[in-house]
């Protein structure tokens, strides 16, 4: 509530109750929407843990609500990117969430993640098919498509309520026919 509606009535609280972390700016795609495709910048590099947890001890004193462990580079690339999950959540950050492109999501990878605690998993899908292999190169929709697959019966196998998934597309994407990428991941 304060992140949605605090700022829309300009009020101004002692500390923020959101925080996005940028795990890496590294990425596995080459999505021409992407500013990374058009600027010189690092293409590797990650935070360094002790720095990340120096963030989160202080964030959590401070009653951070939420963290976002990404921006614009794949999350999933960190080697610690689980531990992140899982130290936020130990010092009672309440929500934390990641938006990945999907590439990375394999059994380990999810199980790991929805046992560090991760309260929203959100997965960048722009369209189906062809329109989505032409945008985000060089994955392959049907390979995506079953890791999405896959984390969702993980979470159903193990009953668990969260993380919620939560699957995106820009709209020219998805313009032609919404129906058909509602469908497919309804």
């Amino acid at each position: 509530l304060q992140f949605n509606y605090l700022c829309k009535l300009y009020i101004k609280t002692k500390f923020p109750p959101h925080l996005d972390i940028e795990p890496t700016m590294a990425c596995n795609m080459k999505c021409p929407m992407c500013f990374q495709q058009h600027m010189d910048l690092p293409k590797d590099g990650y935070i360094d843990f002790d720095l990340y947890k120096k963030i989160v001890d202080e964030c959590a004193e401070n009653g951070l609500y939420s963290i976002r462990l990404c921006h614009r580079g794949e999350p999933l690339l960190h080697p610690k990117i689980v531990d992140m999950v899982r130290y936020a959540k130990d010092k009672g950050v309440k929500e934390v969430f990641t938006l990945t492109n999907g590439l990375l999501l394999d059994e380990k990878m999810i199980r790991g993640l929805y046992d560090a605690g991760l309260d929203w998993l959100q997965v960048s899908i722009d369209g189906v098919g062809d329109r989505y292999e032409a945008i985000r190169m060089p994955a392959k929709f049907e390979e995506v498509y079953a890791k999405i697959k896959l984390a969702h019966k993980i979470r159903e196998e193990e009953k668990r309520i969260r993380p919620i998934l939560w699957i995106q597309s820009i709209w020219t994407a998805v313009k032609h026919d919404p129906r058909e990428f509602i469908d497919m991941f309804e």
